[in-house]
């Protein structure tokens, strides 16, 4: 098996130092590596934090495993390796595509199932896992199981939003959504506020719906909102999804770039375009819809060498009944304070998924993500929102933490003992290990 050597930050650029990483070309090559010392694993490192970052590394992105689709049921058994983009790539052409996309085409088909991650159709579809029909698992003693919702079901929910921390994804089964076209229908919505903006998002019919959030303007402008409701488009047209980067960065800049004023003019073009297009239907490209961000390579880069940190919380129903949109407000106006925030995106989402790990995200309610330089005063001003958080009885996104701490995650995991259970009889000598699941004593 080939190794190397280097360092592995997240998608933030956290510094980080160096990992011994294996590149396995097939499972059994993973199982004879597991009696050594913990190891943890890493596919595309989009996680923004620690989440695939430790002393030794498995590169999962090798295992790619088999690509077998039924085109008539559209069931697709793929190796755990490949990247979501590819999947739809491989897809779409026959009609067929993943159900929940997240906002990035690279993210593994094996970091989708640890993460649980959602996509702008939560509210209707829930979370990628909610479509994941079965999984082969490496556990720690390094059999391979196959696993269901109904076939050693607590494994399988244990391994679902379980952050890759009770045994290594080699092949999963999902359940594609059928499409007639790569077109998404969309209409953009501006909304002077959050309030209204919560309004817009949980009023629409539409199956994706996702708001964009000015977070750098302050005075009456933090918070306005530009709505985006999209459909697929339910004629015949192209199956195309590709939409490859039309520029990128090719080093790391030395200085960030990402700067309030800067941000501040950026936000006041992207509100007035967005005004101008206020109703109008049009169609955007299956790529443009769901990863717009992707058409920056390295986009990342911008923030320079200190990098940044990502933050993204879910606040229940409950606390929006009564309180609106104040708890958001509060957030945007704490990392103003701080010169971060630069844009926000706002989704509503559904009901959870009960068949999943306790400590998953995805949940009822509303969630808002926002970023901010990696500052000691940024640093501090997302512990504070951390707190925040917890004490509101929400969560954090641990796909994008990079900071909380033990006591805070437990405050907002009121599940996390049914999980540690779960993780004791799955792999009760920790083999599995990242500096996230440390930090967090997990």
């Amino acid at each position: 098996m080939k190794e190397s050597r280097g360092p592995c930050p997240g998608w933030g650029n956290l510094p980080c130092g160096d990992a011994q990483i294996f590149h396995p070309s097939h499972a059994d090559q993973v199982a004879g590596i597991l009696p050594g010392q913990a190891l943890g694993v890493r596919g595309l490192g989009r996680s923004y934090g620690d989440a695939a970052s430790a002393p030794r590394l498995l590169n999962a992105t090798t295992l790619r495993g088999d690509f077998a689709l039924d085109q008539d049921k559209g069931l697709l058994r793929v190796g755990a390796g490949r990247s979501l983009g590819e999947v739809t790539a491989l897809t779409l052409p026959w009609g067929w595509a993943p159900a929940v996309l997240p906002g990035t085409r690279h993210v593994t088909v094996g970091g989708a199932v640890a993460a649980d991650v959602h996509g702008k159709n939560h509210h209707v579809d829930g979370a990628f896992c909610r479509h994941v029909v079965g999984l082969r698992v490496l556990l720690a003693d390094g059999s391979a199981v196959d696993c269901s919702p109904s076939v050693e079901a607590e494994l399988f929910g244990a391994v679902c939003g379980g952050m890759g921390l009770c045994g290594l994804v080699l092949e999963a089964t999902l359940q594609l959504a059928p499409r007639r076209s790569s077109l998404f229908r969309r209409r953009t919505l501006p909304c002077a506020g959050l309030e209204q903006a919560l309004d817009v998002l949980r009023g629409s019919s539409a199956t994706h719906t996702v708001a964009w959030v000015d977070a750098a303007t302050p005075g009456k402008a933090l918070g306005r909102s530009l709505v985006h409701l999209g459909d697929p488009d339910d004629g015949d047209g192209p199956l195309d999804p590709a939409t490859e980067a039309w520029m990128g960065l090719p080093f790391l800049l030395p200085f960030n770039l990402v700067r309030p004023p800067l941000m501040r003019a950026f936000n006041q073009l992207v509100w007035t375009a967005g005004k101008g297009h206020r109703g109008q239907e049009g169609h955007q490209a299956y790529s443009d819809f769901f990863w717009p961000l992707d058409a920056v390579q390295h986009w990342n880069r911008l923030y320079g060498r200190q990098g940044f940190l990502q933050f993204q919380c879910l606040l229940p129903e409950g606390v929006l009944a009564q309180r609106g949109a104040e708890p958001f407000m509060e957030l945007l106006r704490l990392f103003l304070k701080a010169g971060g925030g630069s844009l926000a995106v706002l989704k509503t989402m559904g009901p959870r998924n009960e068949a999943t790990a306790p400590i998953a995200f995805p949940g009822p309610g509303a969630t808002l993500a926002l970023d901010l330089p990696a500052s000691p005063a940024g640093r501090e001003t997302l512990r504070r929102a951390n707190h925040l958080v917890a004490d509101w009885g929400g969560r954090v996104y641990l796909a994008k933490d990079a900071l909380l701490d033990a006591a805070t995650f437990a405050r907002m995991t009121p599940g996390l003992g049914a999980w540690r259970a779960l993780r004791e009889r799955w792999d009760p000598g920790r083999r599995w290990q990242t500096d996230m699941s440390k930090r967090l004593e997990l």
